[in-house]
């Protein structure tokens, strides 16, 4: 059997969606396994079923430690995870992605690079998942006191949108950071933008 290396870390982003999605499947799929395994007269399948139990709680352990080992293998290259998450988006979604830099980014400690990559992660998957956008744009820039990310998208704003829907996480990375989320409303912008920003 060929064994797969994790892909490279970007700073935590998406590992905790990773982790999220795939810890409430094997849940599931062990519940109704042990179900079954109470319900099973067949002695032979009760004990395959048995097996099957905890081969999923082994899986459930392994993905508990790549996600550990991403975290902790995180980069303070804000561009290059940045890109890559842009990249990434484009790829799996067939979307059209851009990341933009403007201005030298200053050297960030790895808190604030993993709170802005978490943001970017977090909302292009927001994107993928709730917009009927056809492009998105990152756009990093490096200001004399903060930096700051916006991420663009071309499709309609939600009702009623406010910071705190599907960005908890992400929004509690930067607040720890000094930063802040906000929505921006210019009707004479296209599409719908969300930027955070982080004190340097």
């Amino acid at each position: 059997m060929t064994t797969r290396r994790p892909p490279r870390s970007r700073s935590g982003a998406g590992s905790e969606e990773i982790h999220d999605s795939v810890s409430a499947l094997l849940f599931s799929i062990s519940s109704r396994t042990e179900k079954v395994h109470r319900r099973a007269a067949d002695l032979e399948l009760a004990r395959e079923l048995e097996t099957l139990q905890h081969e999923v709680a082994a899986v459930s352990g392994m993905v508990q430690d790549l996600i550990h080992g991403w975290s902790a293998s995180a980069t303070t290259d804000l561009r290059a995870e940045i890109q890559s998450i842009v990249d990434d988006f484009r790829r799996r979604t067939g979307i059209e992605a851009i990341a933009v830099f403007l201005g030298t980014l200053p050297a960030l400690d790895a808190a604030r690079v993993e709170a802005l990559v978490r943001f970017v992660a977090v909302t292009l998957a927001n994107v993928e998942r709730h917009s009927s956008a056809t492009r998105a744009s990152v756009t990093v820039a490096a200001l004399p006191n903060q930096s700051t990310v916006a991420v663009l998208n071309d499709g309609p704003a939600p009702p009623l949108v406010r910071p705190g829907i599907g960005l908890t996480s992400a929004e509690t990375r930067i607040a720890r950071v000094g930063g802040s989320v906000s929505i921006v409303d210019d009707d004479a912008t296209e599409g719908f933008t969300i930027r955070a920003r982080i004190p340097l």
